[in-house]
């Protein structure tokens, strides 16, 4: 076989694996399971009424064959678990849809690592589909319960579409070398936010019409820096709060976190004062470590919201990673206090289904924060849209409050702006 035809079925995704071994064999029709199950069927024939009525080849996805060695595969495909699976749907089916042989391959091949430079070691990345919401930190656990849920259900659930999707993704994160990007993630982190490109650059190319739509544009740090350090003035000058945002009773919201720029620079500032008089801010403490200080006295007080998965899904990654190098160890079960929710949303308890649901737990525990915790510090950079995408009654009915002054109408002639998000 030619070395360019075995890697196509070695690479790739399900469905371009699937289609390059019906390109070698030279059968005709290749499908899912009509009757669903994990496997692909490919059907020889001399056109497509024959191949529908020959019985199949079926080829089927393991991910445990990713990282068994040649021993253990034996093991693994002779077990019962394997035998009961294959035997059962070899059985369940009867002809033209009882398969004649099964091909069994990895879930997620690995796309080739590039050759590593000169001293420089060559590490495949352990991901895979089973165990990737494991690797996620408890402070997120509403992305720690989606990846659970999507790597718990059978691959014929998934839809095609979307497994192949996974596949692909995983085939690409396992061959990258992820300690070299979180290196250079922490390093530019404390000199840049490199998050910049996601939306200068991605955003802009991908929707610039829901960026637009959103209002999703990007802080420069030096305007995040400026302002944070002004809030902690405030409250120690204005507010009598001597530990300015360090104080324990101070409860902070961003409205609109996106990547979590200003909600990473709080947590810097708190963390400096923190190195410089670890003894004022741990007062009353039982844990009198930065670690017992984290899990008491900031995760449960700083909030941020966001409406989007993606800034959401990346403000997570920023703040975890700076707890990870600051020392905190992740073991209280306490969550980072962003949150997947529409800000102008009403605060009211949601109940739905499925994948819904987990947004539903996420904008419950949103509800909460609105309505009983004493947030005293509002800050950030929240989208600006003329024309807002945010329609529900709920808020146009508060934003109604401010067309008037005194009772009597503010006779504005281009009202837009007073719907600014």
């Amino acid at each position: 076989m030619p070395a360019l035809d075995l890697q196509s079925i070695i690479l790739g995704t399900q469905k371009s694996r699937v289609e390059a071994l019906r390109q070698l064999l030279g059968y005709l029709v290749k499908q899912r399971d009509p009757e669903g199950s994990r496997f692909w069927f490919l059907r020889p024939g001399v056109d497509e009424d024959e191949a529908e009525d020959t019985c199949p080849i079926a080829v089927g996805f393991y991910a445990e064959l990713n990282h068994l060695g040649k021993d253990e595969i034996p093991q693994f495909l002779t077990a019962d678990e394997q035998q009961n699976e294959i035997y059962g749907h070899y059985t369940s089916r009867i002809v033209p849809n009882q398969p004649v042989m099964y091909l069994l391959l990895p879930e997620a091949a690995l796309t080739p690592n590039p050759s590593p430079r000169e001293g420089e070691g060559s590490r495949e990345t352990d991901f895979n589909r089973q165990n990737a919401w494991e690797r996620l930190p408890e402070t997120n656990p509403f992305l720690r319960r989606l990846f659970r849920d999507v790597s718990q259900k059978p691959i014929a659930e998934l839809g095609e579409d979307l497994a192949d999707a996974i596949a692909e993704i995983f085939s690409i994160l396992r061959a990258a070398k992820m300690d070299a990007i979180l290196a250079d993630f922490r390093a530019k982190m404390n000199r840049e936010d490199i998050v910049i490109r996601f939306y200068e650059d991605f955003l802009a190319a991908y929707k610039p019409k829901m960026r637009e739509r959103r209002g999703v544009y990007y802080t420069p740090e030096p305007v995040v820096s400026y302002m944070v350090r002004s809030v902690d003035i405030l409250l120690k000058e204005k507010f009598d709060k001597p530990l300015g945002l360090a104080d324990p009773e101070v409860m902070i919201l961003d409205p609109a976190c996106g990547t979590g720029t200003f909600l990473l620079w709080i947590f810097q500032e708190i963390y400096r004062k923190f190195q410089e008089n670890p003894e004022l801010l741990m007062v009353g403490l039982e844990d009198q470590s930065w670690s017992g200080y984290v899990k008491e006295r900031l995760l449960p007080r700083i909030f941020g919201f966001e409406l989007l998965m993606a800034p959401y899904a990346i403000a997570h990654l920023k703040l975890g990673l700076f707890l990870e190098e600051t020392g905190y160890t992740f073991n209280s079960g306490k969550r980072l206090g962003g949150y997947l929710t529409n800000t102008l949303d009403e605060a009211q308890q949601k109940s739905e289904s499925l994948f819904e649901e987990f947004i539903a737990e996420e904008s419950d525990q949103a509800a909460e924060i609105k309505r009983y915790k004493p947030v005293m510090v509002v800050v950030g950079n929240s989208p600006y849209s003329g024309h807002s995408a945010n329609k529900n009654p709920w808020i146009e009915g508060l934003v109604k409050d401010y067309y008037k002054v005194d009772g009597q109408p503010l006779g504005e002639k281009n009202p837009k702006w007073l719907q600014d998000e």
